[in-house]
């Protein structure tokens, strides 16, 4: 019988995989890479009754199921239909996150040295799509070639870790070499991830920070400048020039993704506690697509082109827009999410290895990032990267409170200052 930390690693997989097939050949990808660890929680609880194992998942539904019946019984901005279908788009990147933080797996060698070829060979197809210009009629667009080949690059540094903390030269040479074919994509997210990874691999030491001088101010300040100067052109082309040169605001009503912006911070100020609620703003489930929200009429945004009935090609474009559905107390839970991760990835950089607290602060890194301009929170870029954080945080599930003191007292071990040593993997 195929055990549940061999079905993890399977739908691991598919989950990566799922990302060449999401965009255009296979819609229905992201759902059933869902369905799979559904079901393998589902599995999981009725062999092993371990449902203290996902209290988090049971919090986070009790929180989406309580908007969902705020957005259905006190707002009528919606269908009962749109606001179940956005309540399971919302909840997937948290059922991704749950299933690697509650079965906590260790990939055994063969699964490490499978996880490296499955990350090369996706980089060489995407290569050979590249160069026959083919890239964009299977992903759909050019930025999903990117954030896929950051998916594998950081995959690959997962996969390479071995038990002592190390990382051999040829597999840290290859993930570099995947990490340079993603600048093909010619996209500023990209490549502001791209600095951001080389300042971990190359710049950051464990403490490095512990003590503020100057040296660390100036430091901080350049990756700073880096990831603002190959970023700004996109920030610029979104949010302030658009198709034109100059910034003119007697036309700024006509940029679609800066009035998503305006109209959410209009809504927060109506609706500052709960937002809209479900299938309400700048969801998929909002759009024509689904149900058109009542919402884009009562701010005049259904005139806007881009966000209009009949042109709704940018409603579900900025994730972060989407935070209007749910008030000021869904976006501090939101952010609180992400700090309570950032605390177990603390004990992770003091306790274990470095190279995997550098994958877990970049994939942190990718998602707040790629949302910018677009919604790989909810998408299969999301699934996988919520898959990820959720396994390198998993051995500090159960933790007490006096041994997370005591990790975070007893300063780095000395793994996290192995670098690189000269023996393959």
């Amino acid at each position: 019988m195929l055990s549940i930390s061999r079905a993890y690693f399977w739908i691991l997989l598919y989950t990566l995989f799922a990302q060449i097939l999401a965009p255009v050949i296979f819609k229905g990808a992201d759902e059933l890479g869902v369905l799979l660890m559904v079901l393998l929680i589902a599995l999981d609880l009725a062999i092993n009754r371990s449902f203290k194992r996902y209290a988090g998942l049971f919090c986070v539904i009790g929180i989406m199921a309580t908007y969902a019946v705020y957005s259905i019984v006190f707002l009528n901005y919606n269908t009962t239909k749109a606001i179940a279908l956005d309540f399971i788009i919302e909840l997937k990147p948290f059922v991704a996150f749950f299933v690697g933080y509650s079965l906590a797996p260790k990939f055994k060698p063969w699964e490490r040295q499978v996880l490296k070829g499955a990350t090369r060979t996706i980089t060489l197809i995407l290569v050979f799509l590249f160069a026959a210009r083919l890239h964009t009629v299977v992903l759909s667009h050019v930025a999903y070639f990117g954030s896929l080949i950051f998916m594998c690059f950081l995959l690959h540094i997962l996969g390479s870790v071995r038990p002592d903390g190390t990382i051999s030269r040829s597999d840290l040479y290859c993930s570099l070499a995947i990490l340079a074919v993603g600048l093909l994509c010619t996209r500023s997210k990209y490549y502001g991830e791209a600095v951001i990874a080389l300042f971990l691999l190359f710049v950051y030491r464990p403490g490095m920070f512990r003590k503020i001088n100057m040296k660390q101010v100036l430091i901080v300040a350049a990756v700073i400048a880096a990831v603002v100067a190959v970023s700004w052109s996109k920030f610029n082309y979104y949010f302030l020039t658009g198709n034109s040169d100059t910034f003119d605001a007697d036309v700024v009503q006509s940029f679609a993704r800066p009035a998503l912006l305006g109209g959410m911070f209009l809504i927060l100020c109506d609706h500052p506690f709960f937002g809209t609620g479900l299938a309400s703003y700048a969801t998929y489930a909002s759009s024509p697509s689904v149900n058109y929200s009542l919402v884009y009429a009562e701010y005049d945004l259904n005139k806007v082109f881009g966000l209009s009935e009949q042109y709704y090609s940018f409603i579900c474009d900025i994730f972060y827009a989407s935070m209007a559905q749910f008030g000021f107390v869904g976006i501090i839970l939101f952010i609180y999410f992400f700090i309570w991760v950032y605390q177990k990835l603390r004990l992770v950089l003091h306790n274990e290895n470095r190279y995997y607290f550098m994958v877990g602060v970049l994939t942190i890194v990718y998602v707040i990032i790629e949302n910018v301009g677009g919604t790989v929170f909810t998408q299969s870029g999301g699934l996988l990267s919520m898959i990820i954080l959720g396994q390198i945080a998993s051995p500090y599930r159960t933790i007490t409170d006096d041994n997370r003191k005591a990790i975070l007292a007893g300063g780095y071990e000395q793994n996290n200052k192995t670098i690189i040593t000269k023996k393959t993997s």
